[in-house]
């Protein structure tokens, strides 16, 4: 049985219970060592890796996960960023990771309009996504919608807010395209962060 147990130095270490002496679990590592663990040492069970043709198969959404604890979703969290998905779903919540780099295509016009036209890609996740749920909800309940965007500082609070509203901005605009008025408000961030923006030891564009 695989199991996560605590690790100083990488917060969960991964392991397989060989067997039990008294008790004390006796555990073997990826590198073939083994340790003596209490039982009421704190274990969660390591959810099974699933393959496909395509290899690794990496979770759209957390809540599928067998056993969802803190282990499981850092090591699925992990998985992703090492791919360059840093868009998670759990449940109706979107995680993202800040990559602290450029991701081609991620958010370009093609992107967007794939979210707009294609139910599928709708579903994946994406700040468009959801973005896509708060417009659809306005359309047709004709009822405000919040985005609630939340996170550390650095996290990527401010870039998340100018992507929903560039995806705003165009998926009301339809095949007419953006207003002037509507590019104005989007080219105003330089501007604004010029004034309101300030460099922290956390971050070097912190919106203040």
């Amino acid at each position: 049985t695989q199991v996560w147990i605590r690790d100083d130095e990488l917060v969960w270490k991964c392991c397989e219970i060989q067997s039990t002496v008294r008790d004390d679990f006796i555990v073997k590592f990826d590198d073939d060592t083994e340790a003596k663990i209490p039982r009421q040492q704190e274990f969660h069970l390591r959810n099974k890796d699933v393959f496909s043709s395509e290899g690794l198969v990496v979770l759209d959404d957390l809540t599928q996960l067998q056993h969802l604890h803190e282990p499981a979703l850092l090591h699925a969290l992990q998985i992703r960023f090492d791919t360059d998905k840093i868009y998670t779903f759990t449940g109706p919540i979107l995680i993202a990771m800040n990559p602290f780099k450029r991701i081609p295509g991620l958010y370009d016009i093609d992107k967007l309009d794939q979210v707009l036209r294609n139910p599928a890609c709708a579903r994946e996740p994406h700040v468009f996504a959801v973005s896509n749920y708060a417009f659809r909800g306005l359309c047709d309940t004709e009822t405000p919608q919040t985005v609630l965007i939340s996170g550390e500082s650095g996290a990527g609070k401010t870039e998340t807010t100018k992507f929903v509203m560039k995806f705003l901005a165009l998926a009301g605009a339809g095949d007419q395209g953006v207003s002037n008025i509507e590019k104005k408000v989007l080219e105003s961030n330089p501007v604004l962060e010029a004034f309101g923006n300030a460099r922290t030891l956390r971050n070097d564009n912190s919106s203040r």
